[in-house]
């Protein structure tokens, strides 16, 4: 519950294995485009785990979670 709408910066974590963002305010649906946090996934490929419980995410193709080849759990739970 850290209220989090951005995911400014979290390019750089390129060696992230587990992302746990549940219960914030993060966006993804396919008419958000200014706060869509699918464009900050791009550079996580070594992502094994990330949890977007509890956000405001309608779309997951909005997600762009494509590149994310090691992609093993996702949790979407109490989405919109």
């Amino acid at each position: 519950h850290n209220m989090i709408h951005t995911l400014n910066g979290i390019q750089k974590l390129t060696t992230l294995g587990i992302l746990r963002l549940s219960d914030n305010k993060l966006e993804a649906s396919p008419t958000s485009k200014s706060s869509n946090i699918g464009k900050y996934f791009d550079s996580l490929v070594n992502l094994e785990v990330l949890m977007l419980d509890g956000n405001h995410i309608s779309s997951i193709p909005a997600l762009q979670l494509f590149k994310l080849k090691n992609l093993k759990a996702l949790s979407l739970r109490n989405n919109e």
